[in-house]
């Protein structure tokens, strides 16, 4: 777990922030304040504001903090929820493995639409998306998601300006394609690799088996997220040769293979059981996908690299 880094200042000023007392300020810095705010708000609304009756926008908070330089920090140390509208929810302040796995998932096989309203994650599963991934956005946010089927997938939509403006510091607005990052607190504390990988994997990656061989890959168009993840992998002491350049068809079914893009494969038995005993998959058909992987690999038993 990671404590987050103020963010109020790059998040959506428009959000509203619930549970501040600001009588102090009030009370220090009243004949500055009250001159800047006199041609843009009421001073009832002002009012309430200071007695914490009323949420503050952000956007108020920042000329606040032309006065006093403190407020940001306050405001970010008392927030007790946020909103914009009626809809009220909660943004964490720590990194823990639950936001991990979501934007993990999200990066995925999830969006950030572009009207910045709604994210989405994309998967086979209906019992994933219910059992998993609403309930993650109940867990972190306090906010009800809905899943739907759209052709032959199902979609968990979560309608939130607030929350999508707290993922957009992690997940991109609209196309993901060479905006992917893993975040830094991710990359600096083994357990969020490990539950962020999960995420990732669980949306967006493949384990599969034969009467020949076992693997895992992992594909994308973006080469530097995924040499991103690559090291991530040899960070956790998971042997994977460097990924390399695979080329699938454009579209699903279509002849030919014109699409670049960049393959993470394991198949050796060692490294797949290692891969699988460190990293966790929760959709369904993906963990018993990995249990079978690893009875068929014939080392149950065996201790995977520290």
């Amino acid at each position: 777990m990671k404590k987050l880094e103020n963010y109020l200042e790059r998040i959506d000023e428009n959000i509203f922030i619930h549970g501040l007392d600001l009588k102090s300020f009030h009370c220090k810095h009243s004949k500055k304040v009250m001159p800047i705010i006199a041609d843009k708000f009421h001073f009832s609304t002002y009012y309430y504001w200071i007695q914490g009756k009323s949420p503050i926008p952000i956007s108020v908070l920042k000329i606040f903090s032309g006065v006093d330089k403190n407020v940001l920090d306050k405001a970010y140390k008392e927030m007790k929820a946020a909103s914009v509208g009626n809809k009220k929810i909660f943004l964490p302040k720590k990194f823990d493995k639950k936001l991990a796995y979501l934007i993990g998932s999200i990066h995925g096989d999830g969006g950030m639409h572009k009207n910045k309203k709604y994210v989405t994650i994309a998967n086979d599963s209906k019992e994933y998306l219910e059992d998993m991934i609403s309930i993650l956005f109940q867990d972190i946010f306090k906010v009800r998601t809905r899943v739907s089927k759209f052709k032959n997938i199902y979609r968990a939509e979560v309608g939130s300006r607030a929350v999508c403006s707290f993922l957009s510091l992690f997940c991109p607005f609209g196309k993901k394609t060479g905006l992917l990052h893993i975040p830094k607190e991710v990359k600096s504390d083994e357990k969020l690799k490990i539950s962020y990988l999960s995420g990732l994997f669980d949306t967006d990656g493949c384990i599969g088996y034969g009467k020949n061989n076992t693997y895992f890959t992992f594909v994308q168009r973006d080469k530097i997220f995924v040499f991103e993840v690559y090291e991530c992998l040899k960070s956790l002491g998971i042997h994977v040769n460097e990924p390399r350049i695979f080329y699938s068809p454009v579209k699903p079914y279509s002849e030919g293979r014109d699409l670049e893009e960049w393959r993470i494969y394991i198949g050796s038995k060692k490294d797949l059981y290692n891969l699988l005993s460190k990293i966790s998959f929760y959709h369904p058909s993906k963990k018993t996908k990995a249990e079978k992987v690893k009875v068929i690999v014939g080392l149950v038993g065996f201790e995977p690299t520290t």
